[in-house]
């Protein structure tokens, strides 16, 4: 149906679909209003400026942020594409210490530098067993976008990317799209708006308390300058430039995502906009974002 751009039976499928999903799990938006409130609250400039530096030392990690379906893993892949970066794909290691700690994320105001020290050294010592001899480790787990405060304290050196789209097209692609893991806010076209906006301000938090330290990339703009991006993007890991990033399509690599046969092939910009082919069937996002 999607090749024959039958589109409007193709949605019908969509939300038959995600109306079945949505029946086999509870969630709440309003819970996740409020770890957004706590989160904002926690990492204020005290907690960020006045404990700057104490981490681990370490210049490995590279963590690829962002919503799911916003570009993480082709930026992933052109990452992937040089000589001094491995690809890790989305890795539960930063969870699960985030979820070691009692009371997260008020408890982080109490971490000394000893055990942010510790808990950077940890976290890199995990990743270090999937490549023991690369430079650098990406991590591309999309949700780390809540954990950059937590990033900056324990692993300060760190390389934080911020993946970009266009919001209708990012939760567009969400809603078609069924996922592993518990991404309970993507079956839903208001919820997927309402979760959208709280990313948004927790960005826009993260922007203002640490400014320079994120680098946003466009999905739209990679796609039209995909060689200007990607020289930012290496610039900004300070990494040298390879052409192999160019051509990242030729990498092979375990790809374990929705996007692993778009990585496959050269940039394309078709999925650019591409909500507007359904605009009519979702008013109730496009009144949620706008």
């Amino acid at each position: 149906m999607y090749k024959r751009q039958d589109y409007d039976r193709a949605f019908d499928y969509y939300a038959r679909g995600n109306e079945l999903k949505r029946t086999t799990f509870a969630f709440d938006i309003a819970e996740e209003e409020a770890m957004t409130n706590r989160i904002i609250e926690t990492f204020n400039k005290a907690c960020l400026k006045g404990r700057a530096d104490k981490g681990s030392t370490t210049e490995a990690p590279i963590f690829i942020t962002g919503l799911p379906r916003s570009g993480t893993t082709l930026i992933e892949q052109i990452l992937a594409s040089h000589s001094a970066v491995h690809g890790a794909g989305e890795r539960p290691e930063l969870l699960r210490l985030v979820r070691g700690i009692d009371q997260f994320p008020e408890a982080a105001k109490e971490l000394g530098p000893d055990k942010l020290a510790l808990l950077g050294k940890t976290y890199i010592e995990e990743m270090r067993r999937l490549a023991p001899k690369a430079a650098h480790v990406a991590d591309k787990l999309p949700h780390n976008f809540r954990h950059i405060g937590l990033i900056h304290l324990a692993l300060p050196k760190a390389k934080i990317l911020h993946c970009v789209r266009n919001p209708i097209d990012t939760c567009l692609s969400c809603y078609k799209t069924l996922f592993d893991g518990e991404l309970n806010f993507a079956y839903d076209l208001d919820e997927l708006g309402q979760y959208y906006k709280l990313y948004e301000r927790l960005m826009n938090h993260w922007r203002a308390m640490l400014p320079g330290q994120v680098l946003d990339v466009s999905y739209e703009e990679l796609v039209a300058n995909q060689e200007f991006l990607s020289r930012q993007i290496l610039d900004f890991c300070e990494l040298p430039w390879e052409t192999s990033c160019l051509n990242f399509y030729r990498t092979d690599r375990r790809i374990q995502t929705p996007s692993m046969v778009q990585v496959r092939q050269p940039i394309y910009t078709e999925a650019v906009r591409r909500w507007r082919k359904y605009e009519h069937r979702i008013t109730p996002l496009i009144e949620t974002l706008a």
